[in-house]
């Protein structure tokens, strides 16, 4: 996976995820937000076991499209870097680049994200 995104919106998404990103997760893959690419929309799913929310995202450029559970405390230090940014993925590292500025995180396996609701199992 690999778009392009404004921190504005990145921060938008932060905060809106932030409603069920509290405290400690007993799963590992609950600290993760879900991101998946289709039809040149980005569709974001935060879940905390009890609640899940979802987000469409059409304000980004999808260069790739795919799907990869990010680390939500990176996203958070991501949407710190300014401007227009580059996350690339490929389904074992997330970068984001802005110029010189590079950051980097292991990502998670996406199976074993919990389905919205209204989501039939693949």
């Amino acid at each position: 996976m690999e778009l392009i995104i404004k921190n504005t919106v990145l921060k938008d998404i932060v905060k809106k995820a932030s409603a069920v990103m509290k405290g400690k997760q007993s799963n590992p893959i609950l600290t993760g937000l879900l991101f998946e690419t289709g039809g040149g929309k980005l569709q974001i799913t935060a879940s905390n076991g009890n609640e899940t929310i979802g987000q469409l995202v059409d304000s980004v450029e999808i260069v790739e499209e795919g799907k990869v559970v990010i680390p939500f405390s990176f996203l958070k230090s991501a949407a710190q870097v300014s401007g227009e940014i580059t996350m690339k993925s490929d389904n074992v590292n997330v970068t984001i680049k802005k110029g010189r500025t590079k950051l980097a995180s292991t990502v998670m396996d996406t199976e074993q994200y919990p389905k919205m609701p209204n989501e039939k199992p693949a």
